[in-house]
C-alpha cells in the first residue's frame, strides 16, 4: 500500500492490485484459508485508510478468479493499458495467469530473493527477465 501512496503524492494515476494465487492468511483462523472474505474486507479498509476506497482492486487467483473492489473489466484493461504495473515482490506471475500487461516492473522487497532473480541462476529466473523489468 506504501507504493500507491507514494505514487499519488507525485501526482501519478495509481491503482492497488492484489492477484493471489496463493490461498490468503485468515489471521482469526489463524492458517491459510480457500475463502478471500477476510482478504477482502481487510484489504478495503486498509485501502479507504488510505484514501483509495475506490481505487483497488483483488483477484482471486486460486479459484474462480473472481475481482473485487474494481469490477473485472475494468480492472484488466487498466492492467492491460496502464504505462507501467509494478510488481512488489513478484509474487503473482501475471502473464501466467492470462492477465496482460504493458510494461511490467519488478520491485524485489526481499534482499535474499535477488539472487534467484538473477537471469544467470534459474530457468525461473530467465522467465521472471522476459517478462519484468529489474531495478
Amino acid at each position: 500500500m506504501q507504493y500507491a501512496v507514494g505514487f499519488r503524492r507525485l501526482g501519478t494515476i495509481r491503482i492497488y492490485f492484489e492477484t493471489s494465487s496463493s490461498w490468503p492468511y485468515d489471521p482469526i483462523r489463524k492458517s491459510r484459508v480457500n475463502t478471500s472474505g477476510y482478504a477482502v474486507s481487510y484489504l478495503a479498509q486498509v485501502a479507504e485508510m488510505f484514501g483509495l476506497s475506490d481505487r483497488w482492486a483483488y483477484r482471486r487467483s486460486y479459484g474462480d478468479k473472481a475481482w473485487f473492489g474494481l469490477d473485472r473489466e475494468s480492472a484488466e484493461e487498466l492492467l492491460a493499458e496502464a504505462d507501467v504495473v509494478f510488481s512488489i515482490t513478484g509474487s503473482t506471475r501475471l502473464a501466467e495467469e492470462g492477465l496482460e500487461v504493458g510494461r511490467l516492473v519488478y520491485v524485489c522487497t526481499d534482499p535474499s530473493s535477488t539472487r534467484c532473480c538473477s537471469p544467470r541462476e534459474t530457468k525461473l529466473s530467465a522467465r521472471w527477465s522476459r517478462s519484468m523489468t529489474m531495478l
